[in-house]
């Protein structure tokens, strides 16, 4: 394709600038809303004013001289309209060709045709805007969108090409097939069931009439009410089961040809390159050199993000877009069209306003898919809202799309979770108790009648196992897991069956139906994944547990008994097969089974128990050490620390670089965290732009839960308190960060004497300190400073993930400090490293070591102090020191009540074995300014697993006694790392 050229385009004060996207004109006659708006604009526009059609004027089937005449021809509203707008003074429309449309770049009588309706064509725009402070660019260009997924068949290509989300390209060609060609499956079980269920009905009433004409006692009126109902209850569950049998078939099918698809949706502006970058980073770019950002077509979605110098823009398509809805009752999704409008507005005032105008109809329904709008239900995401209005501006509005009602459904979705939760677990301990405790296993004797006593018994055990399998489930509902979600179901109705058969016992039978009704109309909360590696490996391993336990009894029973008294070895086996889940109705001599039957019960609730915590487990994250070398890691690694460097405005924030720490990126904010023991647990605070701050934490909130996790975030500092609150989660004080002011600071006064004393004691000792950096640090001096830094490590681990960044002289850490004290002969004796911190100008303590030899009292004082003197030289204003874990209440700030009291008792009991008071003490000596910083978690019964994952996560795994019981695998535990290259230039192995 040819290099059309660039257009310079002015744009004074007072001046408009609108782009519209993807209109796709054809040869049809057919005029979508995204024409007629724009059609409407250019006749509303009286003023001097700049129009862009940033790609894709033209649709796929214009291809051509002749297509593009026949395209004109019938599209003559809107060639009038540009026509009359073109002729008013200082007025320019502009067309930039896009991937439908990018043969008008060869073809220059077809740009001549354009050009005599008014229309010029370029490569792309630059618009130069007049502001109070100077010009400021802004591009325009038509971006390339992703490919469909997947081989897309002829008929639904089409289609495929106008989807919302590009990768849902497998899914629709499926949906399809489903619903248009075997729709009628889904009908069918209905249909009959319904036909099945008014002939029971016929039925039962020609029986009545029949017996009331016929016989001397005619049949009581309630009589034929209870067989009315009990026909219609059995139809009913017969209609349930072959309904969900056939969805279930069907989803299944769906799934297997799926599941190599993410479920989450691209970002609008994720989804289209420029020049071989997303649009985000192209206006980055921009934005970058002084210029407004970008604002770019052929992205399937309106969207306007905020990046710290400027703002991404694009319009979306003004055309019928496809959409993904979600199935009711479980079906597959389904896709329909929206005819939307979108466009975004620039205007030149004193400084720059961008707004973008979107909107969206609902397209009727095409012949032939009856089926698909009896399954469609809620929209994958957030659509535009039906009429055209501002969804979003830059930069005093907001973003788009930015779900503002993410906190309130998140609440909604913890508490139908929890509510859930708990009610499965109460109905699980009732369970228990109905068929263990004697009062109640009287009722049996109420079956010996209608069922044998073996039916009755073994109904008993199935209600007393489906119990410890909904206490156990009740963890995964909790945690919004969907194969919870289905096996609760299933036992819900085996438990339920199992009330009908111990007697017809009416109220635990309606609780479990409750239940089940709960559950089924809340589906859509129960949508996590669990860890499957887990559950294949050692399922198996439990089914061998259990089959060498019934061999075990099995041989026991063959040796100890009379053989002329044995049933035969399949009975034997088989009855003590059914003892593995408490059932007993295969007789087996006393004398042994008394040890074998206890035995085997325990082994068989065990192996259930364990299987369904493993069914249950969250998804499990198998961390990258710090040697991996993928290329996925480097370049999440790159873009992490590309979003550290232009927003890392807080002191805590390098640290979120640790080797331990999992990305996740929104736009232009990172999340980092690791997961411990179903925790995703987050620190520091989210890094990135404010104004997609809460959007961000709410993205990250809804892809924790999509997982099973649950998430905490540990050092969180005061200003992100309203928006976890606002989010619905707690926060709770765990102590200080010291902030030290390098101008103010000095050793003069009564209050610094014995710092003074001991800074001037080792200065007199002839103790030297130098400043290096650790990136360009000269390997032989690497060997003397790692065995000075495991000196005084306390247990094997480095104790750090809030506040320490884990490795050492690392060549991609640029910007650290290294702070290096050397006794009278040059060997090292203490040593600092510090990691920058531009939220507070200045640097931020990471590593703090000394020799535990002979040495003057006061190493580290002289370090620290001369650290920050040497700073105060360079320009920095901050220095950032340890934390003070519960300051305020050793120190007296919260006060003398009892339970104040009682805290600071167990703190300082606590001393003894972790650092506290020492290194609240230690910082108070230099008279910091302290930052509070909290530990945020989602509800109560969340706390202890939160505070649990903090322990294993900053190494507190060698407190006596439960320390060891935090951690499960030790190799997971982190430590100082260096470099493979450094050791090797040191001569370390």
């Amino acid at each position: 394709m040819a290099e059309l050229e660039r257009l310079s385009v002015p744009l004074p004060l007072g001046r408009r600038l609108y782009v519209a996207a993807d209109l796709d004109l054809g040869p049809e006659a057919t005029v979508c809303r995204g024409e007629r708006a724009l059609v409407e604009l250019l006749g509303e526009i009286d003023d001097p004013a700049v129009v862009v059609v940033a790609g894709n004027l033209l649709g796929p089937d214009t291809v051509g001289l002749e297509a593009l005449t026949a395209t004109l021809a019938a599209h003559r509203g809107f060639v009038d309209a540009v026509t009359e707008f073109k002729a008013g003074e200082g007025r320019r429309f502009i067309v930039l060709p896009g991937s439908h449309d990018g043969w008008l770049a060869d073809d220059e009588e077809a740009r001549a045709i354009l050009e005599r309706c008014g229309a010029e064509v370029a490569g792309d725009v630059v618009a130069q805007i007049a502001t109070a402070d100077g010009v400021r660019d802004l591009a325009v260009a038509a971006g390339t969108p992703l490919e469909p997924l997947g081989p897309v068949p002829t008929d639904v290509a089409g289609d495929a090409a106008r989807l919302e989300d590009p990768r849902a390209a497998t899914r629709l060609v499926l949906s399809r097939r489903l619903y248009r060609r075997f729709g009628f499956l889904l009908l069918a079980p209905v249909v009959t069931m319904a036909l099945v269920d008014l002939s029971g009905s016929l039925v039962a009433l020609l029986t009545h009439l029949t017996r009331h004409h016929f016989s001397a006692r005619a049949l009581h009126p309630q009589a034929f009410w209870n067989n009315l109902l009990w026909s219609a209850l059995v139809v009913g569950v017969a209609e349930a089961v072959v309904v969900s049998a056939v969805g279930y078939a069907v989803r299944r099918r769906f799934r297997r040809r799926t599941r190599t698809e993410s479920s989450a949706v691209l970002e609008p502006l994720a989804q289209t390159v420029v020049d071989g970058v997303d649009v985000l980073e192209y206006a980055r770019r921009i934005a970058e050199r002084g210029g407004v950002g970008a604002v770019v077509g052929g992205a399937s979605a309106p969207a306007l993000a905020f990046l710290d110098r400027g703002m991404a823009a694009t319009p979306g398509p003004s055309r019928p877009t496809v959409v993904e809805h979600r199935g009711r009752l479980g079906l597959p999704p389904t896709f329909r069209d929206e005819d939307r409008v979108g466009l975004v507005e620039v205007e030149a005032t004193g400084t720059v306003h961008v707004r973008l105008y979107a909107g969206s109809t609902p397209s009727p329904l095409r012949l032939g898919s009856f089926t698909e709008s009896l399954a469609t239900g809620p929209a994958a995401r957030p659509s535009p809202p039906r009429t055209a209005t501002t969804v979003g501006s830059w930069p005093g509005g907001s973003p788009f799309p930015s779900d503002r009602d993410a906190p309130r459904a998140q609440l909604r979705r913890r508490t139908v979770r929890r509510t859930a939760a708990a009610l499965l677990f109460v109905d699980g301990l009732m369970n228990v108790v109905v068929s263990v405790v004697p009062p109640w296993r009287h009722r049996l004797d109420s079956l010996a009648g209608l069922l044998p006593l073996g039916v009755a018994q073994s109904a008993a055990a199935l209600t007393a196992l489906s119990g410890v399998a909904l206490l156990m489930l009740a963890r995964g509902v909790r945690r919004g897991q969907k194969r919870s979600w289905t096996v609760a179901l299933l036992l819900l109705a085996l438990t339920t069956a199992g009330h009908v058969a111990r007697g017809g016992r009416l109220a635990p039978a309606l609780i479990s139906v409750a239940l089940m009704f709960l559950l089924l109309v809340e589906r859509s909360h129960f949508e996590a994944t669990t860890d499957r590696v887990g559950l294949r490996t050692v399922v198996p391993r439990l089914a061998l547990v259990d089959l060498a336990a019934v061999v075990a009894a099995t041989i026991g029973i063959a040796v100890s008994g009379r053989h002329e008294h044995l049933p035969r070895l399949g009975v034997i086996i088989v009855g003590c097969a059914e003892r593995l889940v408490g059932v007993t109705t295969i007789a087996l001599p006393d004398r042994v089974m008394d040890l074998a039957n206890p035995a085997l019960l325990a082994t068989g609730l065990s192996t259930i128990v364990a299987a369904l915590y493993l069914a249950t487990r969250p998804v499990v994250v198998r961390r990258l050490s710090h040697a991996a070398t993928s290329a996925e890691r480097r370049v999440a690694e790159r873009r992490a620390r590309e979003i550290v460097r232009r927003h890392g405005y807080g002191s805590l924030d390098y640290f979120a670089l640790r080797d331990d720490k999992q990305f996740f990126f929104f736009r232009d904010t990172l999340v980092a965290y690791a997961v411990y023991g179903g925790v995703a647990l987050v620190s520091p605070d989210p890094v990135g732009p404010a104004a997609e701050a809460t959007e961000a934490f709410n993205a990250f909130r809804s892809f924790a839960e999509s997982r099973g996790w649950t998430v905490g975030v540990v050092g969180a500092g005061g200003e992100w308190l309203p928006r976890y609150h606002a989010a619905g989660l707690h926060s709770i004080y765990l102590g200080d960060e010291a902030i030290v002011d390098c101008t103010t600071f000095s050793l003069e006064g009564g209050s610094m004497k014995g710092v003074r004393q001991a800074c001037g004691r080792v200065a007199k000792k002839g103790y030297t300190v130098e400043f290096l950096d650790p990136a360009r640090i000269d390997p032989a001096r690497v060997p003397a400073l790692l065995e000075l830094i495991t000196k005084l490590r306390r247990g094997e681990t480095e104790r750090g993930f809030s506040m320490m960044l884990g490795r050492l002289f690392d060549p991609k850490d640029q910007g650290l400090l290294l702070t290096v004290v050397s006794d009278p002969t040059g060997r090292p004796v203490a040593v600092c490293q510090f990691v920058p911190s531009p939220a507070i100008n200045g640097y931020s303590l990471d590593l703090m070591r000394r020799d535990p030899g002979e040495h003057p009292n006061g190493l580290l004082d002289f370090a620290l102090c001369e650290t920050i003197f040497h700073l105060r030289d360079i320009g920095a204003t901050r220095l950032s020191l340890n934390f003070a874990a519960f300051r305020s209440v050793l120190d007296g700030e919260r006060g003398e009540g009892p339970f104040t009291r009682i805290e600071r008792w167990a703190l300082k009991r606590l001393s003894g074995v972790l650092p506290i008071e020492s290194l609240w003490l230690f910082n108070a000596k230099y008279h910091p300014t302290w930052l509070p910083r909290f530990l945020v978690y989602p509800a109560a019964e969340s706390f202890v697993p939160v505070v649990a994952a903090i322990l294993r996560a900053e190494s507190l795994t060698e407190i006596p006694v439960i320390g060891r019981f935090l951690v499960n695998d030790p190799s997971q535990r982190p430590g100082t790392v260096v470099p493979p290259e450094v050791l090797e230039a040191a001569g370390q192995s």
